[in-house]
């Protein structure tokens, strides 16, 4: 959980919720355009209605001005559908609350002007229009509170005071049930916005723990082969392949304890995760072993030097409590062109070179073709064991 999904309360301050939940938010914002279409329809239509029944400009000028935020609004939603990026959810956010605000002064302005006309048609026009307008704001946009709620509040209460202006009891309760359909409103949005950010997160939170390593933070072996694929799948040359192997790692576990290898595997996610270009994403592939994706390769040079630096890096010793820890790694790499496309193939090739840099003396890293050598099945290599 985190403390966005804990902040509940329209408090005047922005929601602190990070990007990517931002950005699942403002979607559904813009999941349909139909509430859009039909509110602003009816506000165009009816106001026109009005206007050319009574003459009076105001009408009409309503009218007018409900067409041209109603198109803006159009035009933000077509907008985000063709650019429905995360890391601009914030700009759309806004574009989205300005055309909201705007048509709540324009229905503002036609409640304003049904009662001051007197005609009953016209405030029970703009009542249901109101009423369905903030509805529709609860609704769709709940998961924006601040943006809901200035919605609500200015489009519902000048209709609420000038109804209550009358001083006649049938307007007085007009006022009164619009001011609770305001709380009403209010709460429903603090709640929904809870709810919905806890189900976000918490979803988020099972996905991340479906592909990623909890320990080490590290995609999982899952992960690895599903992007693996993928990238490979994209017709892309040129993809190194490290399968990474820690030495002596049982010896640390004995010496030492559990916790020190959980210790030692932590430092190893950090230390693979600090790598950054030319290193597209690495993972851990179970208990001690890990594969680095490299990409893109343009030489067999750049894969070999990649090998030797996981080598150097993983090999200098960390410290757990207030004991050094001897560590390293023997690495096996491969390079995958467009000719192979089987994730699994080019995880085992890797694997078949780490073998050999095991038996050559371990602390290595071996540069190996995609296919067998020597007549071996990369494939089996688990069969035949590993070194401690």
């Amino acid at each position: 959980m985190t403390s966005g999904s804990k902040q509940t309360a329209v408090d005047g301050a922005p929601p602190h919720v990070d990007d990517d939940v931002h950005a699942e938010l403002v979607a559904l914002m813009f999941h349909t355009m139909t509430p859009l279409l039909t509110v602003g329809g009816m506000t165009i239509g009816l106001s026109l209605l009005v206007g050319l029944r009574t003459g009076h400009w105001q009408a009409l000028l309503i009218a007018c001005a409900a067409g041209l935020v109603t198109a803006f609004r159009i035009g933000c939603f077509i907008g985000y559908r063709r650019e429905a990026q995360p890391k601009r959810s914030r700009l759309w956010e806004r574009r989205y609350a300005l055309g909201t605000t705007l048509f709540s002064a324009v229905l503002a302005s036609f409640s304003i002007y049904a009662f001051a006309m007197g005609n009953g048609n016209a405030r029970v026009m703009a009542v249901v229009m109101v009423v369905g307008y903030c509805a529709g704001i609860v609704t769709r946009a709940s998961v924006r509170p601040q943006l809901a709620v200035r919605a609500v509040i200015a489009a519902a209460v000048p209709l609420t005071i000038v109804a209550g202006a009358g001083l006649t009891p049938e307007r007085i309760g007009i006022a009164v049930a619009l001011a609770a359909l305001i709380v009403v409103s209010l709460d429903t949005v603090k709640n929904t916005y809870a709810i919905t950010v806890d189900q976000i997160v918490t979803r988020r939170a099972f996905a991340r723990q479906a592909a990623f390593d909890g320990l080490t933070g590290l995609a999982n072996r899952t992960m690895l082969e599903e992007r693996l694929a993928a990238l490979l799948a994209s017709g892309r040359s040129g993809v190194g392949v490290h399968f990474i192997d820690l030495d002596h790692f049982k010896l640390a576990n004995d010496t030492h304890g559990h916790a020190a290898g959980d210790a030692v595997l932590r430092v190893v996610g950090e230390r693979l995760r600090a790598i950054g270009h030319p290193v597209a994403f690495a993972a851990r592939y179970g208990g001690d072993e890990f594969v680095v994706v490299q990409a893109p390769v343009t030489r067999l040079e750049e894969v070999e030097r990649l090998g030797i630096t996981l080598v150097d890096l993983i090999g200098t010793a960390c410290w757990w409590n207030g004991k050094e820890v001897p560590m390293g790694a023997s690495v096996g790499s491969i390079v995958v062109d467009r000719a192979h496309d089987d994730a699994a193939a080019a995880i085992a090739a890797a694997d078949a070179a780490m073998i050999a840099a095991k038996r050559t003396g371990r602390g290595r890293a071996v540069l190996r073709p995609l296919e067998p050598v020597d007549g071996e099945d990369p494939a089996g290599a688990d069969a035949r064991g590993r070194a401690a």
